[in-house]
């Protein structure tokens, strides 16, 4: 009679804490938490993606099926015309607009509606085409001073470096997975240093590339929120409470790109 009066609360407990582990295919939540919303508009593809989950870490494709978000309506409107995009057939709570880029010094706005949620609106301002013409030198412990021409609408700045790690220039662009040793810098200034530490590969000093983005003041949020995780996967991030959008979870940004590559003797 002890074993059983014993046992059972500790099944009872196994059950419950299995059916709190489970992700719920029709999960209710508040309006203004209906779904995490990642999308970040951008000069240097023409592909712009926008990704619709409900609030979760994607840690697995099972997880990210039952959670995507599709049938969605996702329009994105700027000063004269709106573009629609159109859900993936192959990643599910993707949406792709196509064979577009976004104009500088431009504010978008974006409209998410869906039968089960409360309509989703956000807003991000494009920053200016303007010229980088960054400018570096190395002082005299190797450290990299990088700066640049500060770009009209744009709140700050994400610095992305990478290390040539075989040390030869033929062919940079074709072999752009040759690139390693990458790091992630943001600031609100329009110059950067760099360590010498994070510049050597296996004790060499080698070719670096740079990856200068403008980004907005929603892009530089999402930044200090967290950086931890490559910034095109945003599918990948469990956005908690963090959000710049009406409605939801996440946000809308811009990041207008260029790139300079420093060879080194």
């Amino acid at each position: 009679m002890n074993f059983k009066i014993y046992i059972c609360p500790l099944i009872l407990l196994i059950m419950m804490l299995h059916s709190c582990l489970e992700v719920p295919v029709d999960s209710v939540t508040p309006a203004n938490k209906s779904f995490s919303v990642s999308g970040l508009l951008q000069n240097n593809t023409t592909v712009q993606k926008i990704f619709l989950y409900r609030g979760s870490f994607i840690d697995s494709i099972q997880i990210e099926q039952k959670l995507s978000v599709s049938e969605a309506d996702v329009t994105l409107t700027g000063k004269k015309n709106s573009f629609v995009f159109h859900e993936s057939d192959s990643i599910q709570g993707m949406y792709v607009l196509r064979n577009w880029r976004p104009q500088g010094n431009t504010k978008y706005a974006l409209s998410i509606q869906h039968d089960d949620y409360a309509t989703v609106t956000g807003e991000t301002t494009f920053p200016d085409y303007g010229p980088f013409n960054p400018s570096f030198h190395f002082d005299q412990s190797g450290n990299l001073l990088l700066s640049w021409d500060d770009i009209t609408n744009a709140y700050g700045y994400f610095i992305d470096i990478y290390l040539w790690r075989y040390g030869y220039r033929n062919g940079f662009e074709e072999k752009e997975h040759y690139w390693g040793g990458e790091i992630y810098k943001k600031t609100t200034f329009t110059s950067i240093k760099i360590d010498k530490k994070f510049l050597i590969f296996r004790n060499t000093e080698v070719d670096i590339k740079v990856i200068i983005s403008a980004i907005d003041r929603n892009y530089y949020a999402y930044l200090k929120f967290d950086d931890a995780y490559d910034p095109l996967d945003f599918h990948l991030i469990d956005y908690g409470n963090f959000s710049v959008v009406d409605n939801g979870l996440g946000f809308i940004g811009s990041a207008y790109a260029d790139s300079l590559i420093i060879e080194r003797d």
